[in-house]
């Protein structure tokens, strides 16, 4: 039965829940009362909040319990530390809605959040509806919002589409939490999370089965879901999780060979996204594990080349000679493109503080490797030319506009910009800074 809402929206009504809300928890004390207050706080009221209890040690355990005894919507699971993909499987298996949302307990969302995704996924009778999001900082006060789709994809945006009509559904923002997927659809394509130990890119693998199966996907641009990223507990964080991200990418070349269909072009998509990825996601891990995750890097795409599934003509010309140098000799490789070189080494140990230029992809990388070296501590902002455009906070760092005094005096600057170094280097010495080195003097860049 339908039944208009307040705001003259037909919403089914039934005794079956429109959304089921799955929140994954592992001691998270000072966060999770915020977290479900959002989800309590809902427009949307037929819904049912399963929070599953990863086996916490703090005072968690003790506020869900008292979360359910206030309101008959909250379910609690309480089970051993079994990881963070084996509490949404088991999340997934209690839940009676009629679609399934993810909401991590660090986070919280809009109020309006599950009444617009479920009117949409209605309406378009979808199998998944996601939406844009905000990345936010509560140590500072600050957000910012990020979209799912890219520029050059917008136009995906409120449309019904799938994989097969557009493969442009693969570039969508990797998240599972921003959206919500029937439940019929995710128990009859049998999609699952990955049960590897941890908490790290297990929303990796569910979100490329959810792509491949889909066959009406609705993004819609307007942001909900408040993405927490200044909890120092994050996974995020780790500087050992990358090697999760190994694992994840072998479970979602299995989850692709099961699906069977269009393998000549999906599998070297994968193995060029694993490639890129992992490279890219260096800048997480300690520098005393990187020569060893190299290695393991060109071992697995070693792995990839000689069954075929990646090859010359199958990729463009600059990652296949980048795949060329890293198989070839992954220690070449690693010196080449992520040891710092011995004449900035010495520079960095003289420094007594470090400022970052730039707030774009190369400053990313070199803030990465800056922050998992024993430079870290030396590491004290981020400089722009304006802040016009640019984030207020980055990487856990204050973005600020190069202006006389604003930085130690003695600073070392490295500037971490593609093109227009010299320009840069003309502005800082303009406003007193005289110490300062660009980021191919650090190392090379892929």
């Amino acid at each position: 039965m339908l039944k208009e809402n307040e705001n003259g929206v037909l919403i089914r009504m039934s005794n079956r829940p429109n959304v089921s809300v799955i929140i994954p928890v592992f001691n998270r004390e000072k966060q999770i009362q915020k977290c479900l207050d959002s989800v309590l706080n809902q427009s949307l009221e037929n819904i049912e909040i399963v929070c599953v209890d990863d086996g916490s040690i703090d005072e968690t355990p003790k506020i869900l319990d008292e979360y359910a005894q206030n309101d008959a919507r909250v379910k609690v699971i309480h089970k051993s530390n079994t990881g963070y993909g084996n509490s949404l499987n088991e999340g997934v298996k209690k839940a009676t809605g009629e679609y399934i949302g993810i909401v991590e307990s660090d986070d919280y969302i809009e109020s309006k959040m599950y009444e617009e995704l479920y009117i949409a996924a209605h309406k378009n009778d979808a199998d998944i509806v996601k939406a844009d999001f905000f990345v936010f900082y509560e140590n500072y006060d600050y957000e910012h919002v990020y979209n799912i789709l890219s520029d050059k994809n917008k136009d995906l945006y409120n449309v019904v589409t799938n994989y097969k009509n557009d493969r442009r559904v693969f570039e969508a923002y990797m998240t599972s939490w921003s959206g919500i997927y029937k439940r019929d659809f995710l128990i009859s394509n049998d999609i699952l999370h990955n049960e590897t130990p941890g908490a790290s890119f297990q929303d990796n693998g569910f979100w490329i089965q959810t792509m491949l199966y889909s066959r009406k996907t609705f993004f819609i641009n307007r942001p909900f879901y408040h993405l927490r990223r200044d909890n120092a507990d994050s996974s995020v964080y780790d500087l050992r999780k990358i090697y999760a991200l190994c694992d994840e990418y072998d479970f979602m070349r299995k989850c692709l060979i099961k699906y069977s269909q269009d393998m000549d072009e999906l599998l070297p998509w994968l193995w060029k996204r694993r490639f890129l990825s992992c490279l890219s996601d260096m800048c997480r891990i300690g520098y005393e594990y990187r020569c060893e995750f190299i290695e393991r890097l060109s071992n697995d795409i070693k792995k990839g080349v000689e069954l075929g599934e990646i090859k010359k003509d199958t990729v463009d010309s600059k990652t296949w000679n980048a795949i060329d140098e890293l198989i070839s000799n992954d220690k070449l490789f690693y010196e080449k493109y992520y040891k710092f070189k011995d004449a900035a080494v010495k520079r960095l140990d003289d420094a007594k503080a470090i400022v970052v230029y730039g707030a774009g992809a190369y400053a990313t990388r070199i803030i990465g490797d800056i922050q998992t070296s024993r430079f870290a501590d030396k590491l004290v902002s981020i400089a722009v030319t304006s802040k016009e455009g640019n984030p207020v906070i980055k990487s856990r760092l204050k973005v600020q506009e190069i202006k006389e005094g604003a930085f130690p005096k003695d600073a070392l600057f490295i500037i971490s910009i593609k093109q227009g170094i010299e320009e840069i280097e003309a502005i800082l010495k303009k406003n007193g800074y005289s110490n300062y080195m660009s980021c191919y003097e650090l190392h090379d860049l892929l």
